[in-house]
């Protein structure tokens, strides 16, 4: 075993600094979009452009643009950025799991920073118990499974060009 945590826990340092690296990025693309929103909203021509990164918060563009891609075998050029990003992150999840979301995702970050705050006030991890923890897992399953099918089963072609040309 305790190879094994060795192994881990040289990583430990590696993967805090990826961490908070993407952290920043995504701060940056808040407080740049919040400038850019800010400017819309006043009336003023934004001097500040619309960051593409807004993108990655927009699982369902993403989803609307990989069936554009499927249907048309191009990518379009509205949300180019989170079709790419959603491919990246499904690539990654199947070659090292749970790697994007230990080791990029913002929220990683925070459960890490929660667990570790957690067990120093009671001294021991958190463990929920079997009958809450599988429902709750599965939560997440449910609701991608909801927007996969009604955007790849329910959503006809053209609905998918009107969405991806909206003004939102």
């Amino acid at each position: 075993m305790t190879g094994k945590r060795s192994f881990i826990g040289s990583f430990l340092p590696t993967r805090r600094w990826c961490q908070i690296i993407f952290l920043a990025i995504v701060i940056a693309i808040g407080i740049q979009f919040a400038l850019f929103v800010f400017q819309r909203e006043s009336g003023v021509l934004p001097d500040v452009d619309r960051p593409p990164g807004v993108e990655a918060f927009l699982p369902i563009s993403a989803l609307v643009s990989l069936k554009h891609l499927i249907y048309t075998k191009t990518i379009n050029d509205i949300h180019p950025s989170g079709l790419v990003i959603f491919l990246i992150i499904c690539v990654t999840a199947l070659v090292v799991k749970k790697g994007f979301c230990s080791w990029v995702c913002p929220f990683g970050l925070f459960s890490d920073i929660l667990a570790k705050i957690h067990s120093r006030l009671f001294f021991r991890s958190l463990k929920l118990p079997q009958w809450a923890d599988i429902p709750l897992r599965g939560l997440k399953y449910l609701l991608a499974g909801f927007f996969i099918y009604y955007i790849f089963f329910k959503m006809p072609a053209a609905a998918i060009e009107q969405f991806i040309h909206s003004p939102i």
